[in-house]
């Protein structure tokens, strides 16, 4: 095959001349892709796939340009594919980020609800089985430790802690949808 020819049917039947073809025109149609895409490798990677359809097509079409001008074409076309595809991508991805901190802010927003409930409730509740609750949950006590602290029986935590779970869980039920979420995470 001849590269010098201008016009006319050309096709691709070797390997030598696929090589040929390559080792002229690689290194040139990396600068012009990197031109376009302004990365190396997203050029490198556009030029790849320019021979890489060349080759496995080569049976099934003529080019009837001069290779040249079909090279720079072709890679002209999946350079702009490529940005098209990166920009697409970048769209979705912010379209994604938008979604999260709107999402992250809703989250926020409910749990500052969540705690601003949490501490009515609290208030709502009889001040010794507040106590009991308080120690037990915010400062991981234990049952025997709680007892002992305040001078009353196991049994009788336990109960206190029932009853405050209770009055929590009536009190906090529209809530439960932000627990569930929050335990997701």
């Amino acid at each position: 095959m001849n590269l010098n020819a201008q016009k006319g049917m050309t096709s691709i039947q070797t390997i030598s001349e696929f090589e040929e073809i390559f080792n002229t025109y690689y290194a040139r149609l990396c600068n012009y892709a990197y031109k376009l895409l302004l990365d190396h490798y997203r050029a490198e990677d556009a030029v790849q796939q320019v021979f890489s359809k060349l080759w496995e097509k080569r049976g099934e079409y003529n080019i009837n340009t001069s290779i040249q001008s079909y090279l720079y074409k072709a890679t002209y076309n999946m350079s702009i594919n490529e940005i098209k595809r990166t920009q697409k991508f970048n769209a979705l991805e912010n379209e994604e980020l938008v979604k999260l901190s709107d999402f992250d802010a809703d989250v926020a927003n409910n749990m500052n609800e969540l705690e601003t409930a949490i501490e009515k409730a609290l208030s709502i509740i009889p001040e010794k089985c507040r106590a009991i609750f308080v120690m037990s949950r915010y400062e991981e006590m234990k049952y025997k430790d709680i007892a002992q602290n305040l001078g009353i029986s196991i049994k009788t935590v336990e109960n206190q802690m029932g009853k405050a779970l209770k009055l929590m869980r009536m009190h906090l039920s529209e809530f439960i949808s932000v627990v569930l979420i929050l335990l997701m995470k």
